[in-house]
């Protein structure tokens, strides 16, 4: 278990001030939490971007042959010979 997903285990026990925490391990806690969800969210970033970056380059394929042969039917019958 990492150290984040410690964090975020007492952070869902619903810490209030009344609970005997301090304010400075309260601190701790959040300031954990979000390294958490920034870890999270560049993840699914890296993630996106992979996609975009797959959809674009097979797009380019699809302008360098497929743009073409649509503009000029008969390029499909020269590659077919």
């Amino acid at each position: 278990m990492n150290w984040y997903d410690k964090t975020n285990d007492k952070l869902n026990e619903k810490i209030t001030d009344s609970d005997n925490i301090s304010e400075e391990e309260m601190e701790k806690l959040k300031a954990g939490n979000i390294i958490k969800d920034i870890i999270l969210f560049k993840r699914r970033i890296e993630s996106s971007f992979f996609w975009l970056v797959e959809i674009l380059s097979n797009f380019k394929y699809a302008l360098y042959f497929g743009l073409p042969i649509c503009l000029f039917p008969n390029l499909l019958l020269y590659f077919q010979s």
